[in-house]
Order: structure tokens, then sequence, then C-alpha cells
């Protein structure tokens, strides 16, 4: 899911630059250059008008979460927006299943995660978490 992903860029670009602001300009620059390359017409849209709402999310639950956590509540946050669902509709059972179904997202966060971060000169190591190599 798009919005995932660029808003797993936007935690890495935060803690790259150390500015919310500059990280949120960036990611706008990065989409609208995107947009560019896919041919959308960009003469009725300013980059400043790129909805950030659900990347920014995204970056508050990973402030929230200084301590670590911030991965697994991503991926949560992820499967309710992927089939639409609202987390309050569920009882508690069915939240726990939600909650097993959203760990299938975390490889493929921790990837995104970590390719954004190596492009800025780090070494992480991009394999699943749960022990499959994905490098290859």
């Amino acid at each position: 899911m798009l919005q995932i992903d660029t808003g797993i860029m936007l935690i890495a670009l935060s803690e790259y630059v150390e500015d919310k602001d500059t990280a949120v300009d960036g990611l706008r620059k990065v989409i609208y250059k995107a947009f560019s390359k896919l041919g959308v017409d960009l003469e009725i849209y300013s980059r400043e008008e790129i909805s950030l709402n659900e990347q920014l999310s995204v970056l508050e639950i990973k402030e929230e979460k200084k301590e670590g956590g911030w991965l697994a509540e991503v991926c949560g946050l992820a499967t309710y927006l992927m089939y639409n669902l609202n987390p309050k509709e569920f009882n508690e059972d069915e939240q726990r299943e939600l909650a097993r179904a959203s760990a299938g997202n975390i490889d493929d966060t921790w990837e995104v995660y970590a390719t954004t971060k190596n492009v800025f000169g780090y070494k992480y190591e991009i394999s699943s978490i749960f022990g499959n190599d994905k490098s290859g």
C-alpha cells in the first residue's frame, strides 16, 4: 500500500534529517517526481497539495513508540487501511486475528525502511525478520 510505504519512507527521512518539516517536504518532492514520471498532469497540482495524512499517521506512531514496537503497530495500521476497516468495529478476539494478519506485512515494511535508510549510507540488512533471506 503506497501510503504505508511512503509513511515508512517518511520515518526514515525524519530520522536522517531530524526535522519533520524537511522530511515532509522531501517526501512530497519524491511523490511529485514519481507522479511526473508516470505522466500525471501536474500543472493543476502543486507539490504542497499532496496529502500526507496517512503518512503523518505512520510517523506519529513512530514518534509515540520511541522505545520500540512501532513496526508492528504500523503493520496493524496497514492492515486496517488495506481493507478499509475501523478497529473500533471489532471485538478483542477479532482484533487479535487482525493483528496476526498484519504480521504478514512486517517483512515488506522492514524492507522499505531499511532500503530508505541505506540510501543515506546506513548498512541495514534487508532480510526477513522471520529468518527468510529476501536479498535474492
